[in-house]
């Protein structure tokens, strides 16, 4: 008796950016939201009353990417180079399309951005409106950090708070790779975490 709708892409890319926007109450200008999911990566750049100015959906997600590429445990350095140059060759059209645009926000949700922020920043909270920045420069050395390290040592990183999952720990490396990717190619310095995300 359920009636189930599947959205399209660009739906989930603008409902998602739409939360972001509302979650930090833009007034003013645009915000710029990431969103890594387990299949996907959706892009939106929205505007403050949540117009939709630019929407992606680019085929590479942490799921995806760890079945594809990274099987190894720690994955080795081929296994990397592989994943990184499919999230390259995904980001060609976002990176080109967004390089002319101007955003007063980079926004980041779903839970490997939660995650990867409170392993950069653990004396903050994530689950009461708080939560610092992922600053590039900082997630590049986790990234490589993370690739290093076996599931367990990843699940064990924190282990008297609540930290990484043993299901997250598996994907996390590939969803560092794609967020670090995606602030690089649209020249993004620093990103604040979003409680807010589809759901």
């Amino acid at each position: 008796g359920v009636r189930v709708e599947v959205l399209a892409p660009s739906e989930e890319a603008r409902l998602i950016g739409l939360a972001a926007a509302r979650y930090f109450q833009m007034r003013k200008g645009a915000v710029l939201n990431i969103d890594i999911g387990g299949g996907s990566t959706e892009l939106s750049l929205v505007s403050n009353d949540g117009a939709p100015r630019k929407l992606f959906s680019m085929r590479v997600g942490a799921v995806g990417l760890t079945e594809k590429y990274l099987s190894s445990n720690p994955p080795g350095d081929a296994e990397i180079a592989a994943a990184r140059k499919e999230i390259k060759l995904a980001l060609e059209t976002p990176a080109r399309e967004l390089g002319d645009e101007a955003w007063q926000l980079a926004t980041g949700t779903s839970g490997t951005i939660l995650n990867l922020a409170s392993l950069l920043n653990p004396a903050e909270k994530y689950d009461a409106g708080g939560g610092g920045e992922i600053e590039l420069e900082k997630l590049v050395a986790l990234n490589r950090r993370l690739a290093r390290m076996t599931i367990e040592q990843r699940v064990a990183l924190r282990p008297h708070q609540p930290g990484i999952s043993p299901s997250r720990a598996q994907v996390i490396v590939a969803g560092g790779l794609i967020l670090e990717a995606v602030m690089q190619a649209l020249k993004i310095p620093a990103l604040r975490p979003c409680l807010y995300a589809l759901r």
